[in-house]
């Protein structure tokens, strides 16, 4: 129940905010919501770090925390006289729907509903959260700080925290995990007030504005990712309220749009580097905007917004600057520069190439068709005079390949919004002014977002799951596209979108609900390289860790070994990519929630943290990768197994 304490203060401050708007000029429910959630994500951020700060990340400090918050919103409540009744009859919850809006609602509501459930029933299990997000969630805790650590796995340092801070209040407030993937879902469900809000400042209807939340909730890697602990659903809400903020400013350009830009600025910022490259060209139109209109209000309200982005991401800054001698951390993460973000060649034709493979990424469907599309990316790149896996402009040990569909949160493409954002702006193009000049910039301004994207990053294979905010953004262009067709041309089209996304909803590898019909598998062999091998109810919660079912036992055994040995100060030997959370939950699975793991052997810059007086050398190591050394040395110590499994180890401590 204590989890429902952050739920309580987005509630109140809702209702608090709502009253202010109807007293005032009506701004509407769901620009409120908007506003309610920019204001909770940054009491998420405050609570965290000065908790962090002090010293008191444990679970009295937050719910202590919490309840003050709360209750200062109650009193703020009591002051405004508003009444609750007064607020639900101005809302209009549901007005007069036509068929068409009504599939569009139901359509809405069966992803919301689908994704709620997977997020609830799942454990969190993906590759990232298994190697950094819910990992630095839990040293934090150990710690009882936000400061940096000792760790192989430089990501659990330097990444934009936001994200892990909501994780660790819910982690905190409920006790477990049990409700981690529910954060990326409630960014999913704002990601869809926002661009149906997006769309009214297009110029879209009301049937416009549904078609543009179901575009975007239906996006593959939207529905994929909105029940896990993926940020890239956060990362899209926090850009897609940017930018709404942004075109609402423009219109109004008040104190109200301006605060908006702020905080949604600062908190894009706090969640992924990328929303950045994302909301650039539309923060370079504000700018444009203010050197045609420069007055002293204006310079106040940029002054605001720079002063809360710097305000608010500044403890985070320089946790980095102090380590990595930079705020946004190493720029790579591996020794000598592998492992790069940023492309090393700036050319036209990187930013071709970039264009190129990005995009096939999400042509990924038939082996038709990604035979074909591979030929021209290669044949492109012969022209171009660039090799398709240039090492100065692609990831680490990766190559350009098409990989065939896939239902995986890390790689699916969105092919058929791909094409309908296309047809979409063709569409868009053939209207007549005003609406084309103001849909028209909008449109560029998001194709200058994809430009600056691919000019600036190396190519990765899962490049498409980073695409997602762009995505969300297309969604109301989209949305207006379709919606120029006729009620009996649409209305089948949207039964179509409905149902394309399903499989995604239903069989991802990761959380699958069900499984494949044996029948349908046996008539197109293709779809048994996609198929979930399980679902989430044939196996215990302990296990839905891993999507990798050849690790799980060897973890299990591991934590069970330590756990006989009654020791509870234990060592992790680990490399950068390996599965570090499971070991936690394992041993909070088992009810020994108070075993405290520490990072051994570190080699890279946090080294540097290892404390200089303190010899840290527990009895026991868990090891990932027992294969690959009989033993590793750590501060004149030698580690040596004792117990071993086929991919996870105990060493001890040699005398």
């Amino acid at each position: 129940m204590l989890a429902l304490l952050p739920v309580l203060q987005f509630a109140l401050l809702f209702l608090w905010l709502h009253g202010i708007d109807a007293s005032r000029q009506s701004r509407g429910v769901r620009t409120v919501l908007v506003q309610a959630a920019l204001g909770s994500g940054l009491t998420i951020a405050l609570i965290t770090e000065v908790m962090g700060g002090l010293g008191y990340l444990s679970r009295l400090p937050m719910v202590a925390a919490w309840a003050v918050v709360n209750l200062v919103l109650l009193v703020a409540l009591a002051i405004a006289h508003t009444r609750l009744p007064r607020l639900i009859s101005r809302m209009n919850l549901m007005p007069r729907l036509k068929v068409t809006k009504g599939i569009l609602i139901a359509g809405i509501s069966v992803y919301c509903l689908g994704t709620l459930v997977t997020a609830l029933v799942s454990a969190p299990n993906s590759f990232d959260a298994m190697t950094y997000h819910l990992p630095r969630v839990m040293h934090w805790i150990q710690s009882g700080s936000l400061a940096h650590y000792p760790t192989p796995i430089l990501r659990q340092l330097h990444q934009s925290p936001w994200s892990e801070y909501a994780l660790l209040n819910l982690q905190l407030l409920h006790g477990s995990d049990a409700l981690a993937n529910c954060v990326q879902w409630a960014a999913y469900c704002g990601c869809l007030v926002t661009v149906s809000l997006i769309a009214v400042e297009l110029g879209a209807k009301p049937r416009g504005q549904l078609l543009a939340a179901l575009v975007a909730a239906t996006v593959p890697m939207a529905v994929l990712q909105a029940s896990g602990t993926q940020t890239d659903c956060i990362a899209s809400f926090w850009s897609s309220v940017l930018v709404l903020s942004l075109l609402q400013y423009r219109r109004r350009p008040d104190r109200t749009a301006a605060m908006s830009i702020a905080a949604s600025a600062a908190l894009a910022a706090l969640t992924k580097p990328t929303t950045g490259l994302f909301v650039m060209p539309f923060i370079l139109s504000y700018a444009w905007s203010l050197i045609r209109n420069l007055d002293r209000r204006r310079i106040a309200q940029t002054a605001l917004i720079i002063a809360m982005v710097i305000g608010v991401n500044a403890p985070h800054w320089s946790r980095n600057a102090a380590l990595f001698h930079s705020p946004l951390g190493p720029g790579s993460e591996g020794a000598n520069g592998t492992y790069k973000y940023t492309n090393d060649l700036f050319a036209p034709s990187v930013l071709v190439s970039n264009i190129l493979r990005n995009t096939a990424i999400h042509l990924n469907t038939v082996p038709a068709v990604d035979n074909a599309v591979e030929r021209i990316v290669f044949s492109a790149h012969e022209l171009l005079g660039l090799d398709t896996s240039d090492e100065r402009t692609t990831w680490t040990w990766t190559a350009f390949s098409m990989s065939g569909l896939s239902l995986n949160e890390g790689s699916a493409g969105n092919p058929l919004h791909l094409c309908m954002a296309l047809v979409a702006a063709v569409a868009v193009a053939a209207t007549p002014r005003p609406p084309k000049s103001q849909i028209g910039r909008y449109w560029g301004q998001c194709l200058a977002s994809y430009l600056l994207f691919c000019l600036i990053l190396r190519w990765q294979p899962w490049h498409s799951r980073l695409h997602l905010p762009l995505f969300v953004l297309v969604a109301p262009v989209t949305a207006i596209g379709l919606g120029k067709l006729p009620e009996r041309t649409l209305c089948p089209i949207v039964c179509l979108i409905v149902l394309c996304s399903l499989p995604y909803l239903l069989f991802n590898p990761t959380r699958a609900l069900t499984r494949l019909p044996s029948s349908l598998l046996s008539r197109y062999p293709v779809l048994d390289g996609i198929a979930p091998d399980r679902t989430l109810l044939e196996n215990p919660r302990w296990k839905l860790y891993f999507y990798d079912q050849l690790v799980h036992d060897s973890y299990r055994e591991s934590v069970d070994y330590v756990i006989d040995s009654g020791e509870t100060s234990v060592g992790l030997y680990l490399a950068m990519n390996d599965y570090e959370y499971p070991y936690w939950a394992l041993f909070a699975e088992a009810g020994h929630r108070s075993v405290q793991l520490h990072h051994l052997a570190v080699d890279n810059i946090s080294a540097s943290l290892y404390p200089q007086d303190q010899r840290i050398a527990p009895r026991l190591a868990l090891v990932r990768h027992p294969e690959s050394s009989d033993q590793f040395a750590w501060r004149g110590f030698t580690y040596r197994p004792v117990f071993v499994a086929e991919h996870s180890a105990v060493y001890e401590r040699a005398p």
